[in-house]
């Protein structure tokens, strides 16, 4: 399948499966969703600098690696029980799948976090350039003056 990519407008083949591509749209749906709800829980307060961002996100990865670790935990708890009977096998592989479960939620949160960080600070720091002004309709943009140099090869035509 051919993409556009956003940034330069060339195009890619993207060789996943339909599938693969439905998921990777499917999370990527389910972040704006997460960051929807953040934004809602947050109100009208926004990320006042990157430090205060960067305390936003250190929160949420302590989150994820508490996830994380459960996750590992739980492999390990697999990995011991091999040699027992399969219904051990079963309850264990059924905790590493929640633990899977606990870290896509927190990976999710944090995600979320981080756009709307990411997007708080780009508005903060938002600066257009003259192009954009003049895009917009801004009295920003001026044409260049001409010079003494322009000014005589003008007169000699």
């Amino acid at each position: 399948m051919w993409n556009e990519m956003e940034e330069n407008g060339q195009y890619r083949i993207d060789c996943r499966l339909s599938g693969e591509r439905t998921m990777e749209e499917n999370v990527n749906v389910m972040i704006e969703f997460a960051t929807d709800i953040r934004k809602e829980q947050v109100g009208d307060a926004k990320v006042r600098n990157k430090h205060e961002g960067y305390g936003f996100l250190a929160d949420a990865h302590q989150n994820v690696i508490k996830a994380m670790k459960s996750l590992k935990d739980g492999m390990g708890d697999l990995l011991d029980c091999l040699p027992m009977t399969d219904s051990v096998a079963i309850d264990k592989t059924e905790s590493v799948a929640n633990a899977l479960a606990d870290v896509i939620l927190h990976a999710t949160k944090m995600a979320a976090e981080a756009k709307r960080v990411s997007n708080d600070l780009y508005k903060e720091n938002w600066n257009p350039t003259p192009i954009e002004q003049a895009l917009a309709g801004d009295e920003g943009f001026e044409d260049p003056e001409e010079t003494e140099k322009e000014e005589e090869e003008d007169g000699e035509d």
